[in-house]
This record gives C-alpha cells, structure tokens and sequence, in this order.
C-alpha cells in the first residue's frame, strides 16, 4: 500500500472546505437577517396593536371624563342605622355627589346589590346605578319605573 493512495489529495480538500465555506456564511447571514426582520416585524406590529389598544383606552376614559362613580354598599347601609342620621352620609356620599355634580360629572352608584337598596341612589341624588341586580348602569328614575308599575297594577 503505498502512502501516496491512504492520503487524500490536500488541494482538493482545501478547494472542498473552501467551497463549503462560501455557502455557509451567505447562509448563516442570510438566516440571520431573516430572523432579525422578522423580530422587527414583529416587535412593530405589536407595538401598533398596543398604539391601537392604548387610543381606544383613551377614548374610553375621554368618554367617562364626566363620571364619578361611588358606592353605596353594606357600610353605608350600617353608618345609616347606627347613627340614625343622615350625617355621616352627608359627609360621605352627599357632598362629593353634590361636588361632581358642580363640576358638571354624572354619579354612578354603585354596588346596589338589593331592593333596599335601589332607593339610596335617588335620595343621594345620584345620576345611575349599578350593581349585581344590573348588568350595566341603569339611571335612578329607570330603577323605579318597574316598582311604580307594579304599585299603580296594586291600585
């Protein structure tokens, strides 16, 4: 066996690994800037949903810039009883409703959660309601209208 054959030929070799060479850093490159454009698409696109998703966000708060919301709940309900008066609700809920309506806001009330309940906001003088009776807010005078109904059938 003569050495000259178990040996393989080094130019060629070279001329092998070389042409390999030129075709897989294009590639990698290639594949690299595909991948680079591609987060960049990405990354834009979400960007422009996220634009999209904080105007309607704005839009939204622009359109409840006129609402204040409070809540008559069971605290109410007990400051009521235990103190027998309206002053702690005067303080608590009238002057701040009487406050926003000054500055042009409309009142939700919310939390109203029973049939008890339902005359707190018109006393209060609140604009709408909205608890888990409602699935959306429902002006004071719309609250009574079911009620007033059944009371004129009554009579």
């Amino acid at each position: 066996m003569s050495r000259k054959n178990s040996v393989p030929d080094l130019p060629e070799n070279k001329k092998f690994l070389n042409s390999w060479k030129s075709v897989i850093v294009p590639s990698r490159l290639i594949l690299m800037l595909i991948f680079t454009a591609g987060i960049l698409m990405i990354n834009s696109l979400s960007s422009f949903y996220y634009k999209e998703r904080i105007q309607e966000a704005s839009l939204l708060a622009k359109s409840y810039a006129r609402v204040l919301s409070t809540v008559i709940d069971a605290e109410h309900q007990l400051d009521l009883q235990m103190h027998g008066t309206l002053k702690v609700a005067v303080s608590k809920y009238v002057v701040p409703i009487s406050f926003a309506h000054q500055i042009d806001k409309l009142v939700i009330a919310g939390c109203v959660g029973t049939r008890a309940q339902e005359g707190e906001p018109q006393k209060l003088d609140c604009d709408y309601m909205q608890g888990y009776l409602y699935s959306r807010p429902l002006a004071a005078e719309q609250a009574f209208l079911p009620m007033e109904s059944a009371q004129d059938d009554d009579e």
